[in-house]
């Protein structure tokens, strides 16, 4: 399978490119959690944890549920906020689904999601199939 290797550079570089204007940004724990707090410090927002998953941390990953599941009670108060949901990669869309909807039972008034690599995403910031291997991953 093909490689996608993205630096710090790439990243930042791409995020300048983002004019979302949420109150606050939830990532999806765990692969979101970099990815969220890099956002985060760019767009100066404060950051909450959603933890939800299909797929194990194993490269390649493989499937642990049937669908993506809540793992931990989702506590953050977003009522009445603009939440920005942040994961590392999707292919499907179905986790950033799943999170949306979890997050609009607590209330949020608009919920947008973005991921660094792949589709499914109201923002993608690099679009592909291949294999993403960002930089903490080394």
């Amino acid at each position: 399978m093909q490689k996608l290797k993205l630096g710090m550079k790439e990243i930042l570089e791409s995020l300048k490119n983002v004019r979302e204007a949420p109150d606050i940004l939830i990532a999806v724990g765990r692969g979101g959690i970099i990815p969220a707090a890099i956002v985060a410090k760019q767009l100066e927002l404060d950051m909450a944890i959603i933890w939800i998953r299909q797929y194990n941390d194993e490269m390649p990953p493989k499937r642990i549920y049937d669908a993506p599941k809540l793992t931990k009670p989702f506590d953050a108060d977003v009522s009445g906020k603009r939440v920005l949901i942040v994961d590392d990669i999707s292919r499907s869309g179905k986790t950033l689904d799943a999170a949306k909807s979890e997050i609009l039972k607590h209330g949020a008034k608009e919920v947008k999601t973005l991921v660094f690599v792949g589709r499914g995403a109201d923002i993608v910031l690099f679009q592909t199939d291949a294999c993403a291997e960002f930089p903490w991953q080394d």
